[in-house]
């Protein structure tokens, strides 16, 4: 560049100084946003592709995630020009090329910027003037531009005088650069703290969609290994999952989550080579601490998984946690097509299709017989299909018992392995001691494991310890935020710790996650009814009936505005005690076509209980002991049925049920 200073539209830019200055005052700009300018700005009106920003502003040789470093920077240019990417006057984006300076620009002699600059007030972020170096340059030179033996003479003197006067600041600075800069980096070096961190689905570049599963193992391996860490929170696959392909500031991403670190990058597969290439960023700056790239054979992805993990987690803990040690490698399959069949296992039972997802679980299974978490996940799919009512206990029972300690067996430090035997146990076998240590041990082996978290609320909660329970509920939020099961089942544990307003917030951020989960506006009906808000506890029920038939492929949906008709009519005339007989009315059995099957025994109970009629709640109660009513593990801890307490038959109702309900019994 021949000229120092540099002239567009209101602006100059004055690369002897490092500064932009806009109407004569100083715009503050860091470092790589100013590299990027200053290479835009020369670029006399030509395209400046991407790569040549990369190498040129970065340099060869040091990685960067491209797309966002440039992203960022550029972000930041244009924020300091006030320029619209979508009607620049300044930076024109060529999609998918580079970027183009279309301002005219004028460039004047140095001379010119530092008599300019001389008229100004000195501003304290620019550099030192260089006025007395540049005096004895020019006054070195004849009329032929070369030096004269007088002017060596001078310049000697002048050079001598100024590094004379250079000696004598540093020394007299010297305290102040012995004792003060040390405190301030140390200062600064404590601001950076990372206590939890995301890390963003790893972006694919193979050009090949079926690769989505490899690049989302690898971020799935990211998680779990920096999960290991106690003293870091990391937030779990469901919250970060939702960012996958979006274009969100890394900034509002972190704030959304409730975290300090991010961890960004991408993966590519192809030609029998993998290639990642990670970023560690302290997001409320947009501050990158850490970069950097590897490759590695395709048949030894899993060391690659472990070196990027191990790598990412030091460089968090030297930012913060100095006081842990090494992460120890996971124990995982070297198989990556069984990996490959775990991810998508895992992908499917986080959907509720728990027989698809046991499919992909027996796959990795065959594919490698001593994959401990994928005999887990296995275990999950029985014991949560029978929870849900799509498989019957006495066939998935034995099936997951004997998967979860299969688990066990290859793994015992596996943290997936004791949740999912945890699970089991709080399912079918329902002995408190047993069922506490499993989820204690999970989570001392990892304590970002929100399913842990999640399972082991909910023992706390069917035990009455619900301090306890929603203090883990509130951990597995913390954990996993965007997750819908995780707030639906926290509002279940808030709503039997009568935390009603609490419970009523979790169910509603269900419905906001996920809308088709519209059931649970009948819990938050519940709940505002314990809280006497009957107007708003209709409200949420008729809104149910409604959004029932708006889901057309649902086998009830036809009659969800005669159902949501009767009980506005039946509140309208009796209030909320009106909309419950009409909820065991003989019309209602009718329009829903379920005859006496419309409520089990315990909902009818439950319902029964609410109006006050202690004699037909007891009565439905002793039907559902006879049938071993699966939701008879909370009789102790139901609100619904807390005006049942001070009865003497409740007291012998719950000791036949703990002698004769086998897995459905209370604690």
């Amino acid at each position: 560049m021949n000229s120092n200073l540099i002239r567009f539209a209101e602006f100059e830019l004055d690369v002897a100084r490092y500064e932009l200055r806009r109407s004569g005052r100083a715009v503050k700009l860091e470092k790589i946003p100013m590299d990027l300018l200053i290479l835009l700005v020369s670029s006399d009106g030509c395209l400046v592709p991407r790569e040549e920003i990369e190498e040129k502003v970065w340099g060869k040789g040091v990685f960067v995630d491209a797309e966002h470093g440039i992203n960022t920077a550029m972000r930041k240019v244009r924020q300091a020009l006030g320029d619209d990417p979508e009607q620049p006057n300044f930076i024109q984006t060529v999609q998918r090329k580079g970027y183009r300076f279309i301002a005219e620009v004028k460039r004047v002699k140095a001379a010119t910027s530092r008599s300019e600059g001389a008229e100004r007030e000195p501003d304290n972020e620019t550099t030192p003037d260089n006025s007395a170096v540049a005096d004895v340059r020019t006054t070195n030179e004849g009329a032929d531009g070369r030096r004269t033996p007088e002017a060596e003479g001078r310049n000697r003197s002048r050079l001598k005088q100024v590094w004379i006067a250079a000696a004598a600041t540093i020394l007299l600075a010297w305290p102040t650069i012995k004792f003060v800069v040390p405190k301030l980096t140390r200062a600064e070096k404590k601001a950076v703290t990372i206590r939890s961190i995301a890390v963003l689905p790893l972006e694919n570049l193979s050009g090949n969609a079926d690769e989505e599963y490899f690049a989302d193992g690898m971020t799935d391996e990211l998680i779990t290994m920096l999960a290991q860490y106690r003293s870091l929170q990391v937030t779990s696959r469901t919250s970060v999952m939702q960012y996958k392909k979006g274009r969100k500031p890394l900034p509002e991403i972190a704030r959304e989550l409730g975290v300090d670190g991010i961890v960004a990058g991408s993966v590519s597969r192809g030609e029998g080579r993998v290639r990642v290439r990670a970023q560690l960023i302290y997001a409320p700056t947009d501050t990158h601490l850490w970069a950097e790239s590897y490759e590695r054979a395709s048949g030894d992805a899993l060391t690659l998984q472990q070196e990027v993990a191990r790598s990412i987690a030091e460089r968090v803990l030297l930012a913060s946690l100095p006081q842990e040690g090494v992460i120890k490698p996971k124990r995982t399959s070297a198989n990556p097509a069984a990996r490959d069949a775990y991810y998508r296992g895992r992908y499917y039972w986080s959907s509720d299709r728990y027989g698809k997802s046991r499919e992909f679980f027996q796959q990795a299974i065959q594919l490698d017989p001593s994959y401990a978490v994928a005999y887990a996940g296995l275990a999950d799919s029985y014991t949560a299909a029978s929870v849900s009512g799509e498989e019957s206990a006495l066939e998935t029972m034995p099936e997951a018992e004997g998967a979860a300690k299969k688990a066990l067996e290859l793994d015992e430090s596996s943290s997936e392995a004791h949740t999912s035997l945890g699970y089991y146990k709080l399912t079918y076998e329902r002995e408190p001691n047993a069922i506490e240590s499993e989820f204690k041990r999970a989570l001392e082996l990892n304590s970002n494991n929100s399913d842990a978290h999640k399972y082991y609320a909910f023992y706390l909660m069917q035990a009455g310890r619900f301090d306890e329970a929603t203090a883990e509920a509130t951990r597995a939020l913390d954990i996993d935020p965007f997750a819908p099961h995780l707030n639906a089942s926290a509002g279940h544990v808030f709503y039997e710790a009568r935390q009603f307003d609490n419970a009523i917030k979790a169910w509603q951020t269900t419905l906001e996650r996920d809308p088709s989960l519209f059931f649970w506006r009948e819990c938050i009906s519940s709940a505002y009814a314990h809280r006497k808000m009957y107007d708003q506890a209709a409200k949420e029920e008729f809104q149910f009936w409604a959004d029932l038939y708006q889901q057309k492929t649902h086998t009830y949906w036809e009659q969800g505005l005669r159902a949501a008709a009767l009980f506005k009519k039946a509140y309208a005339h009796s209030g909320y005690d009106g909309y419950l007989h009409a909820k065991l009315g003989g019309e209602f059995a009718n329009i829903m076509k379920c005859g006496a099957d419309c409520w089990s025994s315990y909902e009818r109970a439950a319902i029964y209980a609410q109006m006050g009629e202690k004699d037909n709640a007891f009565n439905a109660l002793t039907v559902a002991v006879k049938e071993q009513d699966a939701d008879l593990v909370e009789l102790l801890v139901d609100p619904d049925l807390e005006n049942l307490h001070s009865d003497p038959r409740f007291h012998e109702l719950v000791r036949r049920c703990r002698a004769e309900c086998g897995s459905s019994r209370p604690f």
